[in-house]
């Protein structure tokens, strides 16, 4: 639960700081595409970390193209 809450943080903070700067210097669409990834990379850090014995995405994407390995 700790990496959780350490993940979460650091992530809103980075995320602060760098929104910051964005609408500082008006960036409007890179601060879309910013948030975008942001929230991506947050949901599969939380997928991974409530459930560390899920199949990994290299598993996954091997499976659908039917790569044996």
């Amino acid at each position: 639960m700790k990496e959780f809450a350490l993940l979460v943080l650091i992530t809103g903070f980075m995320g602060v700081i760098d929104i910051k700067a964005m609408v500082k210097n008006g960036l409007k669409k890179e601060m879309i595409v910013y948030l975008v990834l942001l929230v991506i990379a947050g949901s599969l850090g939380v997928l991974f970390m409530t459930t560390p014995l899920r199949s990994s995405i290299l598993k996954f994407l091997l499976k659908l193209f039917h790569v044996e390995w």
